[in-house]
């Protein structure tokens, strides 16, 4: 089972308040969006991505990266599952710029 999706994270770093985005994609539910909300420049942060099925159930155990673009630069991180979160993955890294940030989850 191939998972690609695409989501732009449209929230500018030092914004007030950000979301994760919700979608559904086949049987699936993701939750997307920065690990730690509001992100801010030069912190350590992290691509969160949460895949429940449609029971409502955490999906663990998948493999998969996400690209990490922003700035004109990317970034290719592997997503780790989250330690006593079934379904919640996240993929760390350091937001360098700021401005519209996107993640595209590949795997």
């Amino acid at each position: 089972n191939n998972l690609s999706i695409l989501f732009v994270v449209l929230c500018a770093l030092f914004a007030t308040s950000q979301a994760h985005l919700h979608a559904t994609v086949g049987n699936y539910t993701l939750s997307v969006g920065f690990n730690v909300e509001p992100a801010w420049n030069l912190q350590p942060n992290a691509a969160s991505l949460d895949v429940e099925n449609s029971n409502g159930t955490g999906v663990s155990n998948l493999n998969f990266t996400v690209t990490i673009a922003a700035g004109g630069k990317s970034k290719l991180v592997l997503m780790k599952g989250l330690y006593g979160s079934p379904g919640t993955y996240v993929g760390r890294f350091l937001p360098t710029v700021a401005g519209v940030y996107s993640f595209m989850f590949d795997g």
